[in-house]
Order: structure tokens, then C-alpha cells, then sequence
């Protein structure tokens, strides 16, 4: 039977890859940007086809150049295929070798230059650049992102998202943290138990959390926190703690010359007050001076 026969087991070797990282990897590069991938095929499938209609319907190009020695211009279909054939892999090499029917030899024509370098620019170099550009980019940003991954798993807490930088320069053992202090594994069974547990049976802490395991929710989760660090006042020494110190330096400064300036405009305004107050007594002063010396001399 057609199906029965032996030789299909060799598809049976695609096992191998579930079983290689790195050729799982390579897999899934090719096919995570397929839609990228077959766009792009089939735009050079446009442009090869445009290259061989040029070559089958001029007389100077058509069975004058050959891809590793073959040549077949029967037919249009013919001419394409063999140039998808081979046409990727190198590019029109001109056949000058074998003289033409009247005897003569053979010259590259007239357009053949540009013809030739254009193929081979475009076809043999760019197209095919971008189609093993795009695997190689999706290989990289997927070996970027799972060492990032694992990176995050070393150097980060999973409970409360704190880098083990942090704790050092604390003082403190990261990974005593992650094995006594927040180990999560005791937080998975934490969960289990909550399955396994009845309501009612519940103490307050629990009944707490399983709501919000319910509601899918993190709040009792200790993010950025941890008992270890409660109460260390000792701050992290890095550049962005330093520019954080700085801007809050720079936004007190600012404060308090906002605040001087404020309190200049309302005393030179105090003082203006003033000075008018005192101009206006001056002026009473003298009109009730004149009043009483007219009076005086009446009196007299």
C-alpha cells in the first residue's frame, strides 16, 4: 500500500526538532513571520516572472543566456519555471561560446549589461537578502527575548519583582530571599490548598486571598516589598537614585525662590501701603496745621 510503505517513517525525524531547542528556535523563526515571508516570495515569484517575459519576447535575449548551462524556450511556462529553477541561485550567464546561425560570434546585446546586473542585483542579491534577513531578525528578537526571560528569572524576584542588585546593595542575600522569604513554590501551594479547602473553613487571610485569586487579581501579591528590607534606610547609591535626589533638590530650590519672590512682591506692597499711609497722615497733618493757625490769627 501507498501509505503503508517504509519510507514514510522519515517523516517521523521531524521529532528531533521538539527535542532541540535550537532547532525549535530556527522553526519558529521561519514560521512566526510567514505572512512576511510568503509576501515576500511572491513578490520575487512577480519579478522573475518579469524577467522571463523579457526574455521570451526579445528576439536578443531569448535562448542567448542560460542558468548553469540550461535552457529551455519552448514555451513562456517552460521559461519561467527554469528560471525559479535556478534563476535564485545564480544569476543569466550569456551563452558566447557557440557562434549564432549566420557563423558569427556571439555578443552580449546591446541591453544584456543591464539586463544581467539588474537580475543579479535584485533577484540574486536583495530578494533573497530580505527573505533570510527577516528569519535571521525573527532568530535574534526571540533569542533576545528569551535570554531577557531568563535573565528576569535569575536576577528578579517572581513574588515582589525586586532585582537581586537591589538586595546587594542592601546588604542582603537575594537568593536567601527567593528560597525562605518569598518562594514561590510555597506560594503555588498556597493555592493548591485554597482549592483543595472549603470556604467555610476558611480563615480571614484566606477567604481574602482566594477572592482575589477568583477575581484575578494581585493585590496580595507583596509587590516592591518585603519584610527583609522594611525599616532599611540605606538607599541605593545608582544614577537614577542620584538624578531623582537631584531633581528633588531642583524642585526645593525652585520652591523656595518662588516663595522668597512672592514674599518680596508682598512686602515691597506692604511698603507701598505704607509709604501712602503715611503720605496721606503728612498731608492731614499739615492741612490741619494751616486750619488751626487760621484759626489763631482769627482769634488774635
Amino acid at each position: 500500500a501507498f501509505f503503508g510503505a517504509p519510507y514514510w517513517f522519515a517523516f517521523h525525524m521531524i521529532i528531533l526538532v521538539k527535542g532541540a531547542t535550537m532547532m525549535t528556535y530556527v522553526l519558529n523563526a521561519a514560521l512566526k513571520n510567514y505572512r512576511q515571508l510568503l509576501a515576500t516570495v511572491i513578490l520575487a515569484l512577480i519579478i522573475v516572472y518579469w524577467y522571463s517575459v523579457i526574455g521570451f519576447i526579445n528576439d536578443d535575449f531569448r535562448g542567448k543566456y542560460s542558468f548553469e548551462e540550461q535552457i529551455n524556450d519552448k514555451d513562456l511556462l517552460t521559461y519561467f519555471r527554469l528560471h525559479v529553477d535556478y534563476g535564485f541561485m545564480v544569476n543569466p550567464i550569456w551563452n558566447l561560446d557557440n557562434p549564432d546561425t549566420n557563423g558569427k560570434a556571439r555578443n552580449i546585446p546591446p541591453y544584456g549589461m543591464v539586463f544581467n546586473f539588474s537580475y543579479f542585483l535584485i533577484v540574486n542579491l536583495i530578494l533573497t537578502a530580505i527573505i533570510s534577513g527577516i528569519i535571521i531578525d525573527t532568530f535574534s528578537d526571540m533569542r533576545q527575548k528569551t535570554n531577557q526571560t531568563i535573565q528576569d528569572t535569575m536576577d528578579k524576584c517572581f513574588i515582589c519583582n525586586l532585582d537581586r542588585d537591589y538586595f546587594e546593595k542592601l546588604g542582603l542575600n537575594f537568593k536567601e530571599h527567593i528560597t525562605r522569604e518569598h518562594n514561590m513554590w510555597q506560594y503555588l501551594w498556597f493555592r493548591i490548598h485554597l482549592q483543595d479547602i472549603h470556604h467555610t473553613e476558611m480563615t480571614g487571610q484566606e477567604t481574602y486571598v482566594n477572592q482575589k485569586i477568583r477575581a484575578q487579581r494581585i493585590e496580595y501579591f507583596p509587590i516592591k516589598k518585603a519584610m527583609s528590607i522594611e525599616g532599611n534606610t540605606r538607599e541605593k547609591t545608582d544614577l537614577p537614585t542620584l538624578f531623582q535626589h537631584m531633581k528633588v533638590l531642583e524642585d526645593t530650590i525652585d520652591d523656595m525662590d518662588r516663595r522668597v519672590e512672592e514674599d518680596r512682591k508682598r512686602q515691597e506692597k506692604e511698603k507701598n501701603v505704607l509709604i501712602s499711609t503715611i503720605d496721606g497722615m503728612q498731608s492731614m497733618l499739615e492741612n490741619l496745621t494751616d486750619e488751626i493757625g487760621k484759626l489763631n490769627r482769627r482769634t488774635a
